[in-house]
């Protein structure tokens, strides 16, 4: 019951999310949908699901030339495989206060992870825990000799005074004259 109710309780950011999860956590996501959308009578946006690896290739080669967001390298992301889905980190946050993530067994690899948390990201809790090296984000770098992103500019200058990070020692070193 729950599960056909989650299909109607959801909406897509935009055409190119494309809602191919694997079998088994496409049921477990449309009963999380489902109770969530019971419980609240708020329907969820779906932000980002399953990528094609074109797709993740794209999305990783625009974070490395500074003009997307952090993104994992290709073949390394769930989404590739259907098994992770981005939804507003307000309904991610409220599900996880609701006890529903934990009641379907689902997990946020990357909720605590300094300044570069990734607190919309869902994927299946238990077996092979996420590997964190994975993720530029868990990183908090971007990859070697890439201009750095818009959202990784904004993020290391309010650590700039703090120099604790990679990317913020970075910024503080002075530039060369050309």
């Amino acid at each position: 019951r729950l599960a056909a109710i989650g299909k109607r309780a959801y909406r897509l950011k935009d055409d190119g999310v494309k809602m191919q999860l694997s079998p088994a956590f496409n049921a477990v996501i449309m009963a999380l949908f489902g109770d969530y959308y019971e419980r609240t009578r708020k329907t969820i946006l779906v932000t980002s699901a399953y990528r094609s690896p074109a797709e993740q290739k794209a999305l990783y080669e625009a974070y490395c030339r500074g003009t997307g967001p952090m993104a994992a390298r290709p073949g390394k992301s769930r989404h590739e495989s259907g098994n992770a889905i981005d939804i507003s980190s307000e309904v991610a946050d409220q599900m996880d206060t609701l006890g529903l993530l934990k009641k379907y067994k689902l997990n946020r690899p990357y909720l605590n992870r300094g300044k570069y948390t990734e607190r919309w990201h869902i994927e299946m809790a238990g077996g092979p825990a996420a590997d964190v090296s994975c993720s530029d984000t868990a990183l908090y770098i971007q990859p070697a000799g890439a201009p750095a992103s818009e959202v990784a500019v904004k993020a290391a200058t309010k650590a700039k005074d703090k120099a604790t990070t990679p990317m913020a020692k970075a910024l503080a070193k002075p530039k060369p004259d050309t």
